[in-house]
């Protein structure tokens, strides 16, 4: 099966409560499952950094919809790419609060270098190392 991912960063509209955080997801959660997407949603103060993975057609959808959201802004794609295999299979979006600095580090990470081969080459792009080393740590 052909496998895609992304990773973007983007700011909300305004500062979401816990019950809005929490509605929202909820509400992608169920739609990422229903697309066979996966992946994680970091946060912090109004900053949102997501990487997310699956079939292409739903990834298409599920971007296609945060795209649209009116709840953010300046949607910045770092990355996507085909891949061999996910990275976050049993998260259809596993989230986190993360520290502001790893959220600016993220944005500004080199995530092209070796992006085709992230689940089989030691050299995994810097994005990813620091997104797994968070995530690691974060559960």
């Amino acid at each position: 099966m052909t496998l895609a991912s992304l990773a973007y960063v983007s700011s909300a509209v305004r500062k979401l409560n816990d019950e809005e955080l929490s509605e929202l997801l909820a509400n992608a959660r169920v739609f990422n499952a229903r697309e066979g997407v996966t992946g994680a949603l970091l946060h912090h103060d109004g900053s949102f950094f997501q990487y997310i993975e699956g079939p292409p057609e739903g990834l298409a959808r599920v971007y296609g919809r945060i795209r649209r959201s009116s709840k953010h802004k300046g949607i910045i794609e770092l990355f996507q790419q085909d891949v061999e295999s996910r990275i976050f299979s049993v998260w259809h979006m596993g989230f986190a609060q993360a520290p502001r600095a790893l959220v600016q580090e993220l944005a500004n990470a080199q995530w092209l270098s070796a992006v085709p081969s992230l689940q089989t080459s030691p050299s995994k792009s810097d994005g990813l190392k620091l997104l797994l080393g968070f995530w690691s740590g974060a559960k």
